[in-house]
């Protein structure tokens, strides 16, 4: 089965899994802005920790009977 991969571009460089989330971090509000702290804890600790929450995050978070359509400026923020 293929595993789907969360990526965060950022200055021109392709981040994954735990770094994606730190990264995507500063640039959101409320207690997310503090995430970044998590870089000193060991890259193979944060990618097992995003992989458990990753794998349960619909019975952490919950599940959405329907999707939000981007708006025509947040569309070009995405790649496909």
């Amino acid at each position: 089965m293929i595993q789907p991969v969360f990526l965060f571009i950022e200055q021109g460089r392709a981040l994954e899994a735990s770094d994606a989330v730190i990264a995507l971090a500063r640039h959101l509000n409320g207690i997310a802005r503090l995430a970044p702290a998590l870089r000193f804890v060991p890259k193979p600790l944060r990618d097992a920790a995003y992989g458990l929450i990753a794998r349960n995050r619909y019975r952490i978070f919950g599940k959405s009977k329907t999707c939000i359509a981007p708006t025509a400026e947040q569309r070009d923020r995405f790649v496909l």
